[in-house]
């Protein structure tokens, strides 16, 4: 992974996490994520129609774990995005600054794999946000299977890219 992106992933604390959302019918009011995924264990995903398949985004505080090329990050487990990433681990991440200059726009578009952090990922997280001890949920962890970067102060087309090997 290009220094760069792994300097930017440091200097960030927020990502917003999207997990797909498959269901036969769009309610403003999101029925009960059991009831969805009792649902979706008879149906395959291949079999649904598109307009029955959503996306579930939520934003959380992270931690880079450099070794691991992994984002650290607590959640409560009965949430609608870890129920959901449980049931579909592969994710879509991004981070971004906020701007509205044009030659400072900087972001991350990531592909992950959803799984619960280990003992080092733990430490990484709370080392970072003490605070979150207090707090209750448990800590998860995105591991990096693709990432693209921008960075408009390197030029507006120029893009690093980040692809684990398998």
């Amino acid at each position: 992974m290009h220094q760069a992106i792994r300097e930017f992933l440091h200097a960030q604390h927020i990502v917003s996490l999207s997990v797909l959302y498959p269901q036969t019918q769009y309610s403003p009011d999101s029925q009960h994520v059991e009831n969805l995924l009792e649902h979706t264990q008879s149906v395959a995903l291949g079999s649904c129609a598109l307009d029955s398949v959503w996306i579930h985004s939520a934003s959380c505080f992270y931690a880079f774990d450099e070794a691991n090329l992994a984002l650290v990050f607590k959640s409560e487990p009965h949430t609608t995005h870890i129920q959901l990433a449980t049931r579909y681990p592969n994710v879509s991440v991004t981070i971004a600054t906020n701007t509205l200059q044009i030659a400072k726009i900087e972001g991350l578009q990531i592909r992950a794999r959803f799984c619960p952090a280990s003992d080092t990922q733990n430490a990484i997280y709370y080392a970072r946000f003490p605070f979150a001890r207090l707090g209750a949920g448990e800590l998860y962890a995105l591991e990096i299977l693709y990432a693209k970067y921008t960075n408009n102060a390197l030029g507006l087309s120029k893009k690093l890219e980040f692809h684990k090997n398998p």
